[in-house]
């Protein structure tokens, strides 16, 4: 074959040269280039998906939905015009001559004439019970409600992100021990086959560590398939592509002297005083307030100032009238009492001073749960704390007893099930140490939801 590629001279000629050149790099370019998954911190996931939420752009909605209805309110203090018209045109009729008793006749003149009129009328409050004034107060309620709504969807988002995020990390944690155990299981499984080759090690030392090779991968399996939900969950709260591979990047520190349990009073003040529920049930007590205030005025009158300028022809003012346009203007002070609503006072009274207490109620019961939650927040904390240290401790020594049991294996002083106990202890205590981190870092992450996160996140 090389003698067909090769010309007179033994020299192979430059076409096949560059033939072999473009082949080798069509082939190359038609493989697959495998993307690194990209890497996310906490930061950057919070932002992202407090871009994207559609449950924040709902909440912010309603705010701009809210603000326009302040403004509706405002404007109820500021006079209303009426501006209205009309055109009339009349059949002619025949006006029959009167007789008088002395014998004689008259017509009078026609007074059917095609009517145009033009009317603005204005009519300003100048009181209404408090009624206006409780309106655009309520209004104003309202609108700080649904600001502390949105405030309070965008803490519910951020919380959401951050338990998904350090799921992920159980799960990226888990993969990376599972892959070590396999790769582990591997190299035992590969020097018993040679010691069985040699005569060393029964056929039943292999089929154990075979199996336990098989256990080990199948685990491995089901954390990487759990690494890949956990994927999908947060590309969905961050508005990625589900298929998107990505990667969180954090920081294990497993030093349980870093962190620092806060303290009850301290943590239960800040709750308290940045806590979305309470602040919206001051609110409502606020509007509730407002509407037992207008209710106890309703035996005050309603006061407005109306007025009123038409330009009409004829004039309905004048007479006799005549075919000619016509001003006029007229201006009115007018007060009424809701006489109907004065018998239904009482029973409105104690209906709004029963809401009242309702709410005072509704508070105070949530001032108890929020302080039981951050007890139990707190608690979890340190108890996460304690689980961290003692899994650092139950490492070093499964890592310890797994070097001593494979020394001794190697050594023919242990049997090989001895060795896989402490490989498998050595694969519990690095899962155990994940789970204590993560519950730690979730913990805390479940304080900071309580907590309210600090104002204006």
């Amino acid at each position: 074959m090389m003698k067909r590629m090769t010309d007179k001279t033994g020299i192979i000629p430059m076409g096949w040269i560059l033939f072999f050149f473009l082949s080798a790099g069509y082939i190359q370019a038609d493989q697959p280039v495998e993307k690194e998954p990209r890497g996310l911190s906490l930061d950057e996931c919070i932002e992202l998906s407090l871009e994207v939420s559609p449950e924040i752009q709902a909440a912010e909605a309603a705010v701009l939905q809210k603000k326009a209805q302040v403004q509706v309110a405002r404007r109820s203090r500021a006079p209303s015009f009426e501006l209205s018209g009309g055109y009339t045109r009349l059949s002619e009729m025949d006006n029959p001559d009167i007789s008088l008793p002395s014998g004689g006749s008259f017509s009078l003149p026609s007074s059917d004439f095609d009517s145009v009129s033009l009317t603005l009328g204005m009519i300003q409050p100048l009181f209404a019970g408090f009624e206006i004034d409780r309106g655009i107060r309520t209004g104003q309620n309202v609108l700080l409600t649904a600001s502390l709504q949105s405030h309070n969807t965008r803490k519910e988002v951020r919380h959401q992100v951050e338990l998904s995020f350090w799921s992920l990390v159980s799960a990226d944690e888990q993969v990376r021990v599972m892959r070590k155990s396999v790769e582990r299981a591997d190299s035992l499984l590969k020097q018993v086959r040679s010691l069985f080759s040699q005569g060393m090690a029964t056929r039943e030392e292999v089929l154990r560590m075979e199996m336990n090779r098989e256990r080990v991968v199948l685990r491995q399996l089901q954390a990487e398939h759990l690494l890949q939900l956990s994927v999908m969950q947060l590309n969905l709260l961050t508005g990625r592509p589900a298929e998107e591979d990505i990667r969180p990047v954090y920081t294990f520190d497993e030093s349980p002297e870093q962190y620092e349990v806060p303290v009850f009073r301290e943590a239960l003040g800040r709750a308290l005083a940045q806590h979305t529920e309470l602040k919206v049930l001051d609110l409502r007590k606020e509007i509730q307030k407002l509407e037992d205030r207008t209710i106890r005025a309703g035996w005050l009158p309603r006061i407005s100032v109306q007025g009123q300028l038409q330009y009409a022809n004829p004039h309905p003012r004048q007479f006799p009238p005549e075919d000619d346009f016509q001003y006029s203007w007229q201006v009115g002070v007018y007060g009424s009492i809701d006489i109907d609503r004065l018998k239904n006072r009482g029973a409105e009274l104690s209906r709004s001073e029963a809401a009242i207490h309702e709410l005072s109620s509704r508070e105070e019961a949530l001032i108890r749960n929020i302080s039981l939650q951050i007890q139990r927040d707190l608690l979890e904390i340190e108890k996460s704390v304690e689980m961290l240290a003692s899994s650092r401790i139950i490492l070093e020594q499964a890592e310890e007893n797994y070097d001593i049991n494979y020394d001794k294996f190697r050594s023919g002083s242990a049997v090989d099930s001895d060795l896989l106990s402490a490989q498998e202890k050595l694969l519990q205590a690095q899962l155990e140490r994940t789970r204590a981190f993560v519950a730690l870092k979730q913990a805390e992450s479940q304080l900071n939801y309580d907590i309210g996160y600090g104002e204006g996140k």
